[in-house]
């Protein structure tokens, strides 16, 4: 809610304390269009806005990292929010089929937890506003992951909103020297 976030900015400015912001890695998705596709979407998106507008009127140290499709240990595995990697995994270990949603195509890049640990550091340490973008360079499509996994497959219905693209421009966050080190195919 916009008043808890300008109490943190506030807070922040007071202690002289640097503010780390996870924005949504979907506002690169759609460049070429006003549209937002979910309420909390909508929410990241005001408040990168936000805050660097606050940051540019009261100097306020601050950096926005964006996390692409994070994996690795203690991921969510079932229900609404589990992810893709972790989903796939405990359906393989349940002996299901793994569950695509059509078209299977979409891309994503899958970054290792312990890759965005060391990337938030490094941006902690020398990174200053927006735009640094946390990442795996390499992507995968659905499929290509599915059958990283398994061939024992379904395909479901496509669902609105489901991105196809894997765009991601890791210069900002590479300049600080970070790179990952996790591969997919290994973990």
């Amino acid at each position: 809610n916009r008043r808890t976030f300008s109490r943190i900015l506030k807070f922040c400015r007071n202690i002289d304390a640097k503010l780390i912001y996870s924005g949504s890695s979907t506002k690169f998705s759609q460049k070429s269009s006003q549209y937002v596709s979910s309420p909390y979407e909508l929410s990241k998106v005001e408040n990168v806005a936000t805050l660097n507008w606050y940051a540019a009127l009261t100097n306020l140290r601050f950096a926005t990292v964006y996390f692409y499709n994070v994996y690795g240990p203690n991921e969510k595995s079932t229900g609404k929010y589990a992810t893709v990697v972790a989903k796939f995994l405990h359906q393989y270990a349940k002996n299901q089929p793994l569950t695509i949603r059509l078209p299977g195509i979409q891309k994503r890049n899958f970054t290792h937890v312990n890759d965005i640990v060391d990337g938030l550091i490094k941006v902690a340490l020398q990174g200053n506003g927006d735009g640094f973008a946390i990442g795996n360079p390499k992507s995968y499509s659905i499929s290509e992951l599915a059958d990283l996994i398994s061939d024992k497959q379904v395909r479901l219905p496509p669902v609105s909103g489901n991105r196809m693209a894997a765009e991601i421009d890791l210069s900002q966050v590479f300049e600080l020297g970070w790179q990952p080190k996790y591969e997919l195919e290994k973990y």
